[in-house]
């Protein structure tokens, strides 16, 4: 394992990170290590929530992203007589 140190830890992340660490009665290290692996998609138990929120957001289909790039086709053309 190896070492990281981190210099200039504004004063908010410094006292979310110390009350993270008194509230689940961890180190800090621990917690900082913790909050950077879910940070970084690498927490213990692997979940996946990327997936999370498509039930609001939803999706396009092939479909409908055709029928949105025929109707914004018109905006990526360039009027050379705009430009004069």
């Amino acid at each position: 394992m190896s070492t990281i140190t981190m210099h200039g830890v504004e004063p908010a992340v410094d006292r979310r990170i110390r009350e993270i660490a008194r509230t689940e009665k961890t180190s800090i290290n621990r917690t900082a290590q913790a909050l950077l692996r879910r940070a970084l998609g690498l927490d213990a138990n692997g979940v996946d929530h990327r997936a999370d929120f498509l039930d609001l957001a939803g999706r396009w289909s092939q479909d409908d992203l055709a029928e949105f790039d025929a109707a914004t086709a018109a905006f990526s053309k360039i009027d050379a007589e705009d430009w004069k």
